[in-house]
C-alpha cells in the first residue's frame, strides 16, 4: 500500500511541477492564469506534506502543515475566483470576492496555527482544539457550497455564451465541471471515511493515503486542461445584465427575460432587420466558422448590444440559433445540389460554416431532427 501511495505521489509531484513550470513561462499571463498558478502551488504543497506524513519527514511535514490542513476550506472559494476570472474583467476582481476567503483566514488563524504547534509540540495548545478536532472535518461543507455554486455559475455561462457565439466547440469550459464535480467527490470521499471513524472508530489503514492519491491523480486532468483555457470574451452588458445582477432570474432564458423590457423602437428594428437579412442572404457571413456576435455587429457598423436587441427582443431568438439555423440550411442545399455528390458530408459542412465533425452532426440533428447521413438518404430516396 505504502509502495503504491509513494508511486501515486511521485508521479503526482512530477505532474504538478510540469504544469507548474508551463505555466510560469507562459507569455500570457492573464489574471485567470495566475489564479490557476496558484492553485497548482497549493496541490503541490497538498502532495509534499501527504509524501512527508507518508515518510515521517518532519520538515516536509510541519512546513507544509498550515495549506495543506486548511485546503478544504480554501479550495472552493479559489474554484470560484478562478470560474469568475475566466468570464469577468479582472479589475478589482479579488477585491470584490475578498469575503468569501474571511471563514478560510479565520479558520488558518484560530484552527490550523494552533493545531500545527500543538501538534509539534504533543499537546494541544487550546482546550478548544481538543473539543473541536474530532469534528474538524465538517469545515469541508464549506468549500462544497461554493463548488456547487460554481456549478450553477458555469450553467448560467452557457446560456450567456450561445447567445454569444456561433461556434462553441472551441470554447471548452465542461473540464472546469468536471473537475468541480472531481472536488465534491475527494470531499465526500474524506467526509464518509471522517463518518466510519466517527462511528466504528479507528480504521486498520489510515484513509488519509486514499484521499491524497485521489488528489494526485486529479491534478493531472485538471493541469492539462486548464493550461489550454482562454479568457472567454463575453459583452460587458450581457455580463451585468444575465451574469452578475439579475441574480434573480438567472435561470431563466435571456430571451424570457429580455421580453420584460421592450427598450427598442419598432421601425429602427424592421430596418435593421432588413439589413440583416440582406446581409446574411447576399454575403453569407455565416460561412464564416468564427463570426460571433461582436463580428456581426461591426459588419452591421451597429453596437453590440444593439444587435443583441434585434436577436433577443425584437426576432425572439438566440444568436446561436439565429447562425446556425442558415448553417443549416447551407448543407441542406448543398446536399440536395447533385453536383456535390463527389463530397463528404463533413466537407459540406465545414464549407457551411461549420468548425467540427461534432458540433456539425450534433446542431444538424438539433434543428431537422436527423443526422447529415440521415437526411442525405432522405434526399437520395426522393430523388429516385
Amino acid at each position: 500500500m505504502e509502495l503504491v501511495l509513494d508511486f501515486v505521489l511521485i508521479v503526482g509531484f512530477v505532474i504538478n511541477l510540469t504544469i507548474l513550470v508551463v505555466l510560469y513561462k507562459n507569455k500570457h499571463k492573464g489574471f485567470h492564469k495566475k489564479i490557476l498558478f496558484f492553485i497548482f502551488c497549493t496541490i503541490l504543497i497538498s502532495i509534499i506534506h501527504s509524501y512527508g506524513f507518508l515518510h515521517k519527514n518532519q520538515l516536509l511535514f510541519y512546513s507544509t502543515f498550515i495549506i495543506e490542513n486548511s485546503i478544504t476550506v480554501y479550495f472552493g472559494p479559489l474554484l470560484l475566483l478562478y470560474i469568475y476570472s475566466i468570464f469577468l474583467p479582472s479589475k478589482n476582481l479579488l477585491r470584490k470576492n475578498a469575503v468569501h476567503f474571511i471563514v478560510p483566514f479565520m479558520y488558518v488563524l484560530v484552527i490550523s496555527t494552533p493545531l500545527m504547534i500543538s501538534t509539534w509540540n504533543k499537546e494541544y495548545l487550546f482546550n478548544y482544539l481538543e473539543v473541536i478536532f474530532n469534528y474538524i472535518d465538517f469545515i469541508s461543507f464549506y468549500s462544497l457550497v461554493y463548488c456547487f455554486i460554481g456549478l450553477k455559475v458555469l450553467k448560467r455561462a452557457n446560456v450567456i455564451i450561445h447567445h454569444y457565439y456561433g461556434n462553441t466547440d472551441s470554447i471548452d469550459i465542461q473540464w472546469i465541471k468536471k473537475v468541480l464535480l472531481g472536488t465534491i467527490t475527494i470531499i465526500g470521499i474524506n467526509f464518509l471515511f471522517f463518518l466510519i471513524e466517527l462511528i466504528l472508530g479507528e480504521l486498520p489503514w489510515n484513509p488519509y493515503y486514499l484521499v491524497s492519491a485521489c488528489i494526485a491523480i486529479t491534478i493531472g486532468y485538471l493541469g492539462y486542461q486548464g493550461l489550454f483555457q482562454s479568457k472567454v470574451l463575453l459583452p460587458i452588458f450581457l455580463l451585468q445584465d444575465h451574469f452578475v445582477l439579475k441574480e434573480e432570474h438567472a435561470d431563466l432564458p435571456i430571451s424570457n427575460q429580455t421580453k420584460k423590457s421592450r427598450n427598442y423602437q419598432e421601425d429602427e428594428m424592421e430596418e435593421l432587420q432588413s439589413v440583416l437579412y440582406s446581409l446574411m442572404e447576399h454575403k453569407k457571413v455565416y460561412l464564416d466558422p468564427d463570426l460571433s456576435l461582436a463580428s456581426l455587429a461591426e459588419l452591421l457598423t451597429i453596437s453590440e448590444k444593439k444587435l443583441s436587441t434585434l436577436l433577443n427582443q425584437y426576432l425572439n431568438i438566440s444568436f446561436y440559433n439565429y447562425i446556425n439555423n442558415y448553417r443549416v440550411e447551407e448543407v441542406k442545399k448543398q446536399i440536395q445540389n447533385p453536383h456535390n455528390a463527389q463530397y463528404t458530408l463533413l466537407a459540406l459542412g465545414l464549407e457551411s460554416g461549420f468548425n467540427s465533425k461534432a458540433s456539425f452532426n450534433r446542431i444538424f440533428k438539433n434543428f431537422t431532427g436527423n443526422s447529415p447521413s440521415e437526411y442525405k438518404k432522405q434526399v437520395l430516396q426522393q430523388g429516385k
